[in-house]
């Protein structure tokens, strides 16, 4: 009988991001870590400063960054790519990510479903885009894109998550997500969205690059 490694699907075209420059590994994060790489996709974990478990990923995109844009700050579409959230919506009459904008999303696990709201925290275009996610107006994740123009053409997109609970809302999350290790669920998650946002750019620029 083949190896596990004879029978796994192909990976998309994903590329580990540095852990320098603010990442530093910690051993506080050994056991997630080890977690996060057992997961389809190859993420990367560290701690941040405050201890929280981050998870991050990469992807190469054949467009510019300004194109890459236009999908991912569009969080209506979140549903589009994102293999839990179903749908987002604006609050408080913003249509557009800017600092302080808020929206919320409704997400699907198996029966479980659950809304949240988000909070826009930074958005340079083409360059950023960063939401702060409570629910009952308690933190659970703080969710970062950043936009990287490559020399050679194309755009590097990264998505980082930061666990951000509250030990009462650790215990409860698995009741309320279907998810025991919320911080795993997320991290396997990431290279999913970025392989769908990169289908969605890829196809939707396609004709106009072709011409």
């Amino acid at each position: 009988m083949g190896s596990r490694a004879d029978i796994a699907p192909p990976r998309p075209e994903l590329i580990s991001i540095d852990a320098g420059l603010h990442r530093r590994r910690s051993s506080a994060c050994v056991s997630p870590a080890g977690r996060c790489r057992g997961e389809p996709f190859d993420v990367v974990c560290w701690c941040s400063r405050h201890g929280d478990v981050v998870a991050g990923q990469s992807i190469l995109i054949e467009e510019p960054p300004e194109v890459v844009w236009l999908v991912i700050s569009d969080v209506e579409r979140t549903g589009d790519w994102s293999p839990e959230c179903r749908r987002c919506w604006w609050l408080d009459g913003a249509d557009r990510p800017v600092v302080g904008g808020r929206y919320r999303g409704s997400s699907r696990n198996g029966w479980r479903r659950w809304s949240t709201t988000s909070t826009i925290t930074s958005a340079i275009p083409g360059v950023e885009l960063q939401w702060d996610v409570t629910y009952f107006r308690r933190p659970v994740a703080r969710w970062r894109f950043d936009l990287t123009e490559l020399s050679g053409g194309g755009t590097r997109l990264e998505e980082t998550v930061e666990d951000r609970r509250e030990w009462w809302l650790r215990i409860v999350s698995p009741w309320v997500t279907g998810s025991r290790h919320r911080d795993v669920r997320n991290a396997s998650t990431i290279g999913t969205s970025l392989t769908r946002i990169k289908a969605i750019v890829e196809a939707q620029s396609g004709p106009s690059s072709a011409g």
